[in-house]
């Protein structure tokens, strides 16, 4: 089986071993991202049992989204299922406040849930929902792939929104009553707590999670720079790194600044933009760093990384997926999720243990997004062996989540026909009465 991907400035060939299509799709993705996107993958994850959402824990348990569309509580002694909830599509990034979960999807749908896992509320925005809602005063502030910021009260009661020019994926940071959001029209904002615009600083990337400390701003974005401002929106510094920077949260611990990289780095800078070390890892690194008595952090290269606090490994531990979900350290155990489908539970010193398996084994396909107005093509070659491994695979998965089509994954290609024999004539596999 081949694939072969083409775009205004340049292709690529890739050969890969009969396997699950979503597996396969996934690769291709990472391939393409790699060699062109400039934009957020994960806002396009598809339907797979992969995990995306940073797991919290509270009182032995621990809560959890994935690309399967539930959101899991199991018990952090042994990873036993407690309970599932099933929304409408991948899970974003949960906060727990007060006895509820709260908690988008790509649905569109912002959810309401008790610790018992039954529903409280939801409330529907007009585009997918990745980011970790924050609670401030009462309120939740989140924001939307339809490019607004929504503040919503916690019985699920619109307060006000605000529109801006690209989708939103980042977390919301709310100090001193402002609100300060990232968007993907390369614009951080100020709002204040009426959804009123104070001040806006314009990027040329895509903006991720900010933070506050000691009366200044930082946050990252993919145009390559790492940014600090005052209260006021005035740039007092920027860090170049060789590629764009990941949009999730840096971390700040002792007035050091710790942040990933698409350029296979994890950053220490301090707080005046200085900079200290960089630990390099073999992909992108795509989660923040947890601190604890030494920095925790996933990459791509499918490896959580255990290192001191001057740079130096102390240890690593592989899964078989990317990992995107940042990991949370409590008492001397650390959880975090994988692209391969499973939750892993760690002890400080990097020995497994317990993993928990999502209910689907495959992993979820990233949609390609391009820049503007390029478009994307993959035309797959197939054996007839391999067209047959593809039928019984599409049963399956039909059969897993219950989709009547196999095309309802969004994978964002362009395909140039169904099947591509190998002497150039397309073929359509017969329906099944």
């Amino acid at each position: 089986m081949k694939y072969s991907i083409g775009y205004s400035t340049g292709s690529a060939q890739l050969e890969l071993k009969p396997g699950p299509i979503g597996t396969e799709l996934y690769f291709v993705g990472m391939l393409q991202q790699t060699l062109e996107s400039r934009k957020s993958q994960i806002m396009n994850a598809g339907i797979g049992g992969s995990i995306v959402s940073s797991p919290i824990i509270h009182k032995g348990v621990v809560y959890f989204g994935a690309c399967d569309k539930n959101v899991y509580a199991v018990s952090l002694k042994d990873g036993r299922e407690l309970w599932k909830f099933s929304a409408g599509d991948v899970i974003g990034h949960l906060t727990l406040d007060d006895g509820t979960l709260y908690f988008g999807s790509f649905d569109h749908i912002l959810y309401a849930i008790n610790l018992d896992g039954s529903m409280s509320w939801k409330f529907e925005t007009g585009g997918k929902i990745l980011s970790r809602p924050t609670v401030y005063n009462g309120t939740l502030y989140f924001g939307s792939g339809d490019g607004c910021v929504y503040a919503v009260s916690k019985e699920g009661r619109l307060i006000w929104k605000f529109k801006t020019n690209g989708p939103i994926g980042a977390e919301i940071f709310v100090h001193a009553e402002t609100v300060y959001v990232g968007s993907f029209d390369g614009c951080l904002y100020a709002l204040d707590l009426h959804g009123r615009l104070k001040w806006k600083f314009i990027t040329k990337g895509n903006v991720g999670d900010p933070i506050v400390h000691k009366g200044r701003v930082f946050f990252p974005s993919y145009d390559n720079y790492f940014y600090c401002t005052d209260l006021n929106g005035h740039l007092l510094w920027k860090f170049l790194s060789k590629e764009a920077n990941i949009l999730w949260r840096p971390t700040i611990h002792d007035d050091i600044i710790y942040f990933g990289s698409r350029d296979h780095n994890l950053y220490a800078v301090t707080i005046d933009g200085k900079f200290l070390w960089k630990f390099t890892t073999k992909d992108m690194v795509t989660t923040s760093a947890v601190i604890g008595t030494n920095i925790y952090f996933g990459s791509c290269d499918n490896n959580l990384y255990c290192i001191d606090f001057s740079g130096k490994e102390k240890w690593r531990f592989s899964t078989k997926g990317l990992i995107v979900s940042t990991p949370f350290l409590q008492d001397d155990r650390i959880v975090f999720g994988s692209w391969d489908c499973n939750l892993y539970c760690l002890d400080t010193h990097g020995n497994l243990l317990w993993k928990f398996h999502t209910t689907l084994s495959y992993m979820s396909p990233v949609a390609v997004e391009t820049k503007q107005g390029i478009a994307t093509t993959l035309e797959t070659t197939w054996k007839p062996e391999e067209l047959r491994q593809e039928e019984r695979y599409r049963n399956k998965v039909q059969e897993a989540t219950g989709l009547n089509q196999y095309g309802v994954f969004n994978t964002g290609y362009i395909t140039k026909s169904n099947y591509i024999s190998e002497t150039g004539k397309s073929y359509i596999p017969k329906k099944k009465r």
